[in-house]
């Protein structure tokens, strides 16, 4: 199951805890995390990594400048990172499919039915 989370050095233990919602309600499925992220220390990179692993799944991580929005509108809660989840087919292309998840959602139950689910051949977003 791949799945697209947003990172930095600051938040990544909020990721883990999204990696271990996950691991708990989806036992035998290998997770790819594409985690992009703008700022990450190579620690959190390793303990990201190594709990993936620890777990059958994998990290990749993709660095991606923040430049393309410079002038769109930030404020504290919501910094300028944010903005790659809008246009996750401009992150990530060489997959077919992939979950954007917030890092500090929890996950309390089996995604795999929303994950797997049919969509329209054109359609490159959802959100609930």
């Amino acid at each position: 199951m791949n799945i697209m989370v947003i990172a930095n050095t600051k938040f990544y233990k909020y990721l883990m805890v999204l990696m271990a919602g996950l691991f708990k309600n989806h036992h035998n499925v290998h997770f790819v995390f594409f985690i992009v992220y703008k700022e990450l220390s190579e620690q959190a990179k390793k303990e990201l990594k190594d709990y993936a692993e620890k777990n059958n799944s994998e990290c990749s991580f993709i660095y991606r400048s923040t430049e393309c929005f410079n002038g769109l509108k930030v404020i504290d809660r919501f910094p300028i990172e944010l903005y790659w989840k809008l246009v996750p087919h401009y992150v990530i292309s060489d997959v077919d499919r992939v979950m954007y998840l917030d890092i500090d959602m929890a996950v309390d139950g089996d995604l795999t039915e929303v994950y797997n689910r049919d969509f329209p051949a054109d359609c490159c977003f959802l959100a609930c």
